[in-house]
C-alpha cells in the first residue's frame, strides 16, 4: 500500500474516533430519552453524518445553507475547523421534529441545527449560527470577535469551561432531550445573516491564527474582522437559553 494512501486511512480512523468521543457528549440525552430507542439513534446517526460531510468538506451545502455563511468555497474552508472540535448535544428526541446542537468552545461559536423526520431518516430542515453569547443572553447587543473567555480576567481556562457549561445547559434548557413538542421559529432572516456574520468574522479569526496555507486562510481577502453589535432578539429574562424562536417544552 502506498504510503500516502496508508496515512489517508488513518486519518479517516482518527476522524471516526474523534466523531464517537464528540458523540460521548449528547449520549446522556439519548439515554434520558430512551436507552433501546431506535428513532434517538437514528437521527443521532444523521446529525454525526452532517458533521462528517462537514468536517471533510463533501457536502458544501451544509454551510452554504446557513444564513450570513459567505460564498460556497468560503464557508466550506472556514466551517471544517469548526466541526473538528464541536461537541454534540440533541434535543427533543421524542418529537417528530429534533434538534441538535454543535458548539465549539474555543471559538464560542453554535450552530444550531433543527430537523425533520423524511422518508431516509431525518434532514436538516434549519441550520443557524450564532455567537455562544447568544444562548445565553438572547438580547446581547455588543458581541466581540474575539471569545469573551480570551480576555476574561480571572483566567482563560477557568472562563472557558465556565462558558461552555453555560452554553450546552441553556441548550439543554430550551430543547430538553425527552421533549415531545415539535420545535419553532419565529426569527428572520435577516436577524439570523447577522449572526451568521459575527459568527464569520470569529472563524476568521481563527483561521488567521492557523497560518499561512490553513483552511480558511485564503477566505481573509476582501473581510474583515471586527468587533460587532449584534442584533437583539426578543426572550425571557431570566431563563438560560430561551428566545422567543425556542419553545422549552
Amino acid at each position: 500500500m502506498p504510503v500516502g494512501r496508508g496515512n489517508l486511512r488513518c486519518k479517516a480512523v482518527l476522524r471516526l474516533l474523534g466523531a464517537v468521543a464528540i458523540l460521548a457528549a449528547a449520549l446522556p440525552g439519548v439515554r434520558a430519552a430512551a436507552d433501546t430507542d431506535a428513532q434517538a439513534r437514528a437521527f443521532a446517526a444523521h446529525v454525526l453524518a452532517l458533521r462528517q460531510s462537514a468536517l471533510e468538506g463533501v457536502d458544501t451545502e451544509v454551510v452554504t445553507r446557513i444564513p450570513g455563511s459567505g460564498p460556497r468555497a468560503q464557508a466550506a474552508a472556514l466551517w471544517a475547523p469548526f466541526f473538528e472540535n464541536a461537541s454534540v448535544v440533541l434535543g427533543r428526541l421524542r418529537s417528530a421534529a429534533p434538534t441538535a446542537l454543535f458548539y465549539n468552545p474555543l471559538l464560542d461559536v453554535a450552530l444550531l441545527t433543527f430537523w425533520r423526520k423524511a422518508e431516509d431518516g431525518y434532514r436538516a430542515a434549519v441550520l443557524r449560527a450564532l455567537p455562544g453569547e447568544r444562548l445565553n443572553d438572547p438580547r446581547a447587543r455588543a458581541i466581540a470577535a474575539e471569545p469573551a473567555w480570551a480576555t476574561a480576567a480571572a483566567g482563560p481556562i477557568e472562563a472557558l469551561a465556565e462558558a461552555a457549561d453555560m452554553r450546552l445547559a441553556a441548550f439543554r434548557y430550551a430543547h430538553p432531550a425527552d421533549a415531545r413538542k415539535a420545535w419553532r421559529l419565529r426569527t428572520s432572516f435577516a436577524a439570523d445573516a447577522a449572526d451568521g456574520r459575527l459568527v464569520q468574522s470569529r472563524l476568521l479569526r481563527h483561521a488567521a491564527r492557523r497560518g499561512p496555507g490553513a483552511p480558511g486562510e485564503h477566505a481573509r481577502a476582501g473581510s474583515s474582522s471586527r468587533a460587532c453589535c449584534g442584533t437583539p432578539r426578543g426572550g425571557r429574562s431570566g431563563t438560560p437559553g430561551t428566545t422567543s424562536g425556542w419553545p422549552r417544552h
